[in-house]
């Protein structure tokens, strides 16, 4: 969209007077705003493959990476970014936007913690806030959630009028409203940081999350396409390395090394006084 917008004004400014070209860049800078916020709605009826396995396959790596994961429905935005492997599943069900092979590692190493609450900044569609909370009931009664984002997701409030634990909030996290929202609440056992993908945006809610949650996630810390936050996360784990032990899911597919891109990625940051369960 930046190049497009480039290419429109170097056009244009022969022929225009700049306060004109100023409007259209601004028009086309609000759209691509808006379409960014744009949600499509989730199959919530997925949630049934996740209530109706075992919880020995649910701790099974290999079983969420190879199967459960990839037939929950996979996004279909950016589609360059999935292995070619996994276009058959992208595009429909609960659309989460994540790699099977870190979704799943990180999901099961969660599961062995006493998680009972949970908060996700920036939700979208929903999908990774909808199989976070399911997965993790599983293990522990997720008794509070809360999900964050300036987009509308009729799929998450449909949800959330079945769960009476879950609450769902369409607002900025830097905002007075999500602060107050924060402060009206005990902390969470877990936060997913996935909102403002810059680097100033991430710090911001990074800084203001820290103190309201225990577990703290940051989503996309080796993406190419975002490197605000690697550079946060790198920031969190050399001036924390007092308060928190690190894990990170980053396994690629081979078809993406192939041409050398990077996706995803999940960094979390776990209490040195947070055990395990057993």
């Amino acid at each position: 969209m930046a190049n497009a917008t480039r290419a429109l004004k170097d056009t244009l400014k022969p022929v225009l007077p700049k306060w004109l070209v100023r409007k259209v860049q601004r028009t086309l800078a609000e759209r691509a705003w808006e379409h960014s916020l744009r949600t499509r709605p989730i199959d919530l009826s997925r949630t049934e493959l996740i209530r109706g396995a075992s919880r020995e396959a649910l701790s099974d790596p290999s079983y969420l990476e190879h199967e459960l994961l990839p037939r929950l429905g996979l996004n279909d935005e950016n589609l360059h970014e999935i292995p070619p492997s996994l276009h058959r599943y992208a595009g429909y069900g609960l659309l989460h936007w994540q790699f099977p092979n870190q979704f799943s590692r990180y999901l099961a190493e969660l599961s062995r913690y006493p998680i009972e609450s949970y908060l996700e900044i920036g939700t979208h569609h929903g999908g990774t806030f909808v199989i976070t909370i399911e997965y993790l009931s599983r293990f522990h009664p997720i008794r509070r959630a809360l999900g964050v984002d300036l987009g509308r997701s009729r799929s998450l409030e449909r949800y959330a009028a079945m769960r009476e634990d879950v609450t769902i909030l369409q607002a900025s996290s830097q905002s007075d409203e999500f602060r107050a929202s924060l402060r009206a609440r005990r902390p969470f056992d877990l936060a997913l940081i996935d909102g403002d993908h810059s680097a100033e945006g991430c710090r911001s809610d990074f800084e203001l999350v820290s103190e309201h949650a225990r577990i703290l996630v940051f989503h996309d810390i080796v993406s190419d396409s975002v490197p605000g936050v690697g550079e946060v996360w790198h920031e969190v784990k050399h001036a924390h390395a007092d308060r928190f032990r690190f894990l990170e899911f980053t396994e690629q597919y081979a078809e993406q090394q192939e041409v050398g891109t990077r996706w995803f990625g999940l960094g979390v940051a776990i209490p040195l006084d947070m055990a395990p369960d057993g």
